[in-house]
C-alpha cells in the first residue's frame, strides 16, 4: 500500500491504509493529528470558528469520532438489510415481491451512528461543559458528517491510488 501511494505527497492516506486495512495503530497519533488539521482548515475556510470558545475542542472530539466511526463502518452492517443495500417488498398492486432501496441505510450498506450516539461520544470526550442536544443539532451534527465524508472522500482516494498503481503494474509485467 505504501508503495502504491509512493509519491503521492499524502502521508495521511498511509496511515489510513494502515489502520484500515492492515490492523496496524503505529501511526494513528499521525493519523488523529491530520484529520483533526484537516477538518480544522475546512472549518477555517467555512467560517465556523466564530463564535463559541469550546471551537478547537470541539474540532478535534468531532474529528476523533468521525475517524473512528469511519475506521470501524466495515463492521457494522446495517441491521434491515443485511448489508445488501435493498429490501424485498410486497407491491399492493400485484402482490409481487420487489427489491427497493433499503430505507434504514439508504443503500449505503454499512450501518452508520445515530446522531444520539455521535453526540453521547463527542461529550464523553468533551471535559467540562457539555455540548446541548440544540447546539447539536442546530450547528455541530452538519460539521461533523463533513468530516465524515472528508475520511470517506481519503479512503476513495487511497482505494483509486491503489488500484491505478495495480494497473501499472500489471501493464509492466
Amino acid at each position: 500500500i505504501a508503495w502504491a501511494l509512493a509519491g503521492s505527497g499524502r502521508r495521511h492516506l498511509v496511515w489510513l491504509a494502515e489502520s484500515m486495512y492492515l490492523g496496524d495503530s503505529s501511526n494513528s497519533q499521525r493519523l488523529m493529528a491530520s484529520t483533526a488539521q484537516h477538518f480544522s482548515w475546512i472549518g477555517e475556510k467555512k467560517g465556523w470558528s466564530q463564535g463559541d470558545p469550546r471551537y478547537p475542542q470541539l474540532m478535534k472530539g468531532c474529528a476523533a469520532i468521525a475517524l473512528f466511526e469511519v475506521l470501524t463502518e466495515d463492521g457494522r452492517l446495517c441491521p434491515r438489510c443485511k448489508g445488501l443495500g435493498e429490501v424485498k417488498k410486497r407491491d399492493d398492486g400485484d402482490g409481487k415481491l420487489h427489491a427497493i432501496v433499503c430505507p434504514r441505510c439508504h443503500g449505503i450498506r454499512p450501518f452508520e451512528w445515530s446522531d444520539g450516539l455521535r453526540l453521547a461520544k463527542l461529550n464523553d470526550l468533551l471535559h467540562g461543559e457539555k455540548l446541548a442536544r440544540s447546539t447539536w443539532y442546530d450547528t455541530w451534527r452538519h460539521r461533523y458528517y463533513q468530516c465524515v465524508i472528508m475520511i470517506r472522500q481519503w479512503r476513495d482516494e487511497l482505494l483509486r491510488h491503489v488500484k491505478r498503481r495495480a494497473w501499472q503494474q500489471d501493464e509492466i509485467a
